[in-house]
């Protein structure tokens, strides 16, 4: 019982480390963006090759995450109140465009990205069950409503840490 808790706790910080690089908030620019992704998305496939083994599989769902952490978010930061670009190559926000179209969210509000991040993290977890979306939206929400301004950023960071986090731990104690 207390060596999970101490798993959970280092697999948490690791995360929030790891988030907190790739949005430049610690260690601005000298880790580059897709190792810091990749690093990310390397706890999911240890929790797929443990659950469901193979070597091959396991590299496939890190290629698989590691894509998914690295898609553009710029428009969905700071939550109601980003701006609708990103200087990466986006290939999600079309598609969540289009169901936000159907749903009637404007861009810049605060559904289209608790949309957005439900969309993203899920498929960030897919191979793992694809919870990570129904965990990080409310978290960054909540991180968003009762943060002040000033460390909203690094705590919308740490939230999705925290919810890809729990979809990790979740699926390997349930399988």
């Amino acid at each position: 019982m207390i060596m999970t808790f101490l798993l959970s706790l280092i697999l948490i910080l690791y995360m929030a480390f790891l988030g907190l690089v790739a949005g430049g908030v610690i260690w601005e620019g000298k880790i580059p963006k897709v190792i810091t992704h990749t690093l990310r998305a390397i706890p999911i496939a240890i929790a797929f090759n443990a659950v469901f083994g193979g070597d091959w599989a396991s590299i496939l769902v890190l290629v698989w995450s590691a894509a998914w952490f690295w898609t553009g978010h710029k428009d969905a930061l700071d939550l109601g109140g980003g701006s609708p670009t990103d200087d990466r190559d986006n290939f999600l926000t079309p598609f969540v465009l289009r169901i936000a179209g159907k749903l009637k969210y404007e861009r810049s509000s605060l559904n289209y990205d608790l949309l957005f991040w439900f969309v993203k993290c899920s498929l960030i977890t897919l191979p793992i069950g694809g919870t990570g979306g129904l965990f990080v939206p409310p978290l960054m929400l909540a991180a968003h409503k009762y943060i002040a301004y000033e460390y909203r950023a690094p705590a919308e960071m740490i939230a999705r840490a925290l919810g890809i986090s729990l979809s990790i731990l979740i699926f390997v104690q349930v399988f």
